[in-house]
């Protein structure tokens, strides 16, 4: 997993995509400027898109995906999915 760091506001990020995710474009704009547009979240608009800090305080995404571990199948595997492998 990769984390990121904003050297804007100085918050770290526990992935690229939660990076990407407190960056707020500023396209047309007032002082819109094209060779930088977009600007740092504040803590609300992160919460509001989907980012909590975690105890390292660290900005991350709610999990929102299906995959699980699964000791019979391994990473990756869909939740409810049978494993078809020989045992």
């Amino acid at each position: 997993m990769s984390w990121a760091t904003c050297s804007e506001c100085g918050e770290t990020f526990g992935s690229d995509s939660g990076f990407v995710r407190h960056q707020v474009t500023t396209t047309g704009q007032p002082g819109y400027d094209a060779d930088y547009d977009w600007r740092c979240a504040t803590p609300d608009e992160m919460e509001a898109r989907g980012l909590h800090r975690d105890a390292k305080g660290w900005w991350r995404q709610e999990a929102s995906s299906s995959l699980r571990v699964s000791a019979r199948t391994g990473f990756g595997a869909q939740e409810g999915s049978v494993d078809r492998g020989t045992a």
